[in-house]
C-alpha cells in the first residue's frame, strides 16, 4: 500500500513479545486481514491485539504519538457506553522492527463493512447515544488541535481542489486512475511546509489534512476480509464534478453552531463493530479529542440510510446548520476516498462512493 511500507510478520510480533513481554510469549500470534492504512494488526491469544505502524518514522517522535493516543484511547474507553479497546502496553523497537508499537484489548465482533447496519433504527439510536456520551464528557478546556478534520471547513479548500481535479474523468485510462495516489504521495513529500512524516502522528495528520481516513479499518475484528477488486469497477460511474464543486462552495461557508466537543473523529464502517442490528463497539479511538460538534455526524452518511439517519438526527436534536456541517465533513472525507484509494484500498474507495451517493440523495 505504501512505497516505504515495513514488512511485519507474525514471527516478528512473536519475537517482540518474547523480548519485551515474556508473560505473553506463549500466546498464538496471527495477522488479521484489514483495510487499515496505518497499522498492521495481529491478534495475540484470545484477549489482546498488537498494532504495528506500517511506515518508518523517527522512533522517539512516534513513541510520543503513541503515548498521546494511548491516553486518548483510555479516556474514550472510560466515557463510552459501548465497548472500546483499552491500552495494555507500549513496545519499543526490536527484533528487526524499527518502530514503537502497542498492545490493546481485543474486541470481538464484525465491522460494519461486513455487517451492514445502515437500515437499523436501533443502530442509529445506539450511534446517537455514543456521540452524545462523548460530547457530554467535556473538553476540560482543550481545543481542536488544528490537525485533520474538525476545525474550519474552508481550510480544506486546497485538498478539495485536488480531489475535484483527480476526479475528472475518473474512468479514463488506467494509467490516470492508478497514478493519482502516487502523484499525491510525491507532491506531499515535496511540500516544504507540510508536517514532517517522521512520526506516526505526522503520517496520520498528513492524510487527514488531505481528507483521507487513517482508520485502523477493522483493525480489531478477525472476521473482516475484503476481496481484491478492479479499482476501475469500484469507481462506478464518473463523478459529476461540476455538481460536487457547487456543493463544496456552499459547504465551506457554513458557520459553526457551537464550541468544540469531544469527538471520536473517524466514524467510518471500518471503525465500528456491529452485534446483530446494534452497535457492538468502536475501534481506532486514539484520535479522541476536541473538535467541531458536527464532526462525528459523518457517521450518519458513512453508516446509515435515510430513515435511520433521521432517527440519529432526531435523537441528537441537530439543528439545520449543524446537520449541514455534518454533511460537509462527510463530503470532504468521501471526495478523497473514491480516487485516492481506487488502487491501493478498493474497499475504502467503494465506501467513499457510497457516502457520496447518500449525500447526493434528494433532501429528506
Amino acid at each position: 500500500m505504501h512505497d516505504d511500507q515495513l514488512d511485519v510478520t507474525p514471527e516478528t510480533v512473536a519475537a517482540l513479545i518474547q523480548e519485551q513481554f515474556p508473560r505473553w510469549s506463549r500466546l498464538a500470534v496471527r495477522r488479521l486481514p484489514s483495510t487499515g492504512t496505518v497499522n498492521a494488526i495481529f491478534r495475540v491469544g484470545n484477549d489482546l491485539s498488537a498494532r504495528l505502524p506500517l511506515r518508518p518514522a523517527d522512533p522517539a517522535e512516534a513513541l510520543a504519538v503513541l503515548e498521546r493516543e494511548t491516553r486518548a484511547s483510555a479516556e474514550l474507553a472510560r466515557v463510552s457506553p459501548f465497548p472500546a479497546p483499552e491500552p495494555v502496553a507500549l513496545g519499543r523497537p526490536g527484533a528487526g522492527y524499527p518502530m514503537p508499537w502497542s498492545l490493546q484489548t481485543w474486541l470481538p465482533g464484525t465491522v460494519a463493512l461486513d455487517a451492514d447496519p445502515s437500515g437499523s433504527d436501533a443502530f442509529a439510536e445506539d450511534l446517537a447515544a455514543f456521540i452524545a456520551a462523548l460530547r457530554a464528557a467535556g473538553t476540560r478546556g482543550r481545543l481542536f488541535s488544528g490537525e485533520g478534520r474538525g476545525g474550519v471547513l474552508a481550510h480544506h479548500d486546497a485538498w478539495m481542489a485536488k480531489c475535484f481535479e483527480e476526479s475528472e474523468g475518473l474512468l479514463g485510462p488506467v494509467r490516470r486512475t492508478f497514478a493519482g495516489p502516487r502523484r499525491l504521495a510525491r507532491t506531499l513529500a515535496a511540500r516544504p511546509n507540510h508536517p514532517s512524516t517522521s512520526s506516526t502522528r505526522a503520517i496520520r495528520a498528513r492524510a487527514e489534512e488531505w481528507g483521507l481516513p487513517c482508520s485502523s479499518g477493522a483493525e480489531n475484528s478477525g472476521m473482516h476480509q475484503t476481496p481484491r477488486a478492479d479499482p476501475r469497477r469500484s469507481a462506478g460511474q464518473a463523478l459529476d464534478v461540476v455538481r460536487l464543486r457547487r456543493m463544496w462552495s456552499r459547504f465551506r461557508e457554513l458557520p459553526r453552531t457551537g464550541g468544540d466537543v469531544m469527538s471520536h473523529g473517524d466514524l467510518i464502517p471500518g471503525n465500528v463493530l456491529v452485534a446483530g442490528d446494534r452497535l457492538g463497539g468502536v475501534l481506532d479511538t486514539g484520535g479522541f479529542g476536541p473538535a467541531d460538534p458536527a464532526l462525528d455526524l459523518v457517521g450518519a452518511w458513512h453508516l446509515l440510510r435515510s430513515g435511520p439517519r433521521e432517527v440519529l438526527r432526531g435523537t441528537l436534536g441537530c439543528d439545520d446548520v449543524e446537520w449541514e456541517r455534518g454533511r460537509a465533513w462527510a463530503f470532504q472525507q468521501a471526495m478523497g476516498l473514491v480516487w485516492y484509494y481506487a488502487e491501493s484500498n478498493p474497499a475504502m474507495s467503494r465506501m467513499g462512493r457510497r457516502t457520496l451517493d447518500r449525500l447526493l440523495e434528494p433532501a429528506e
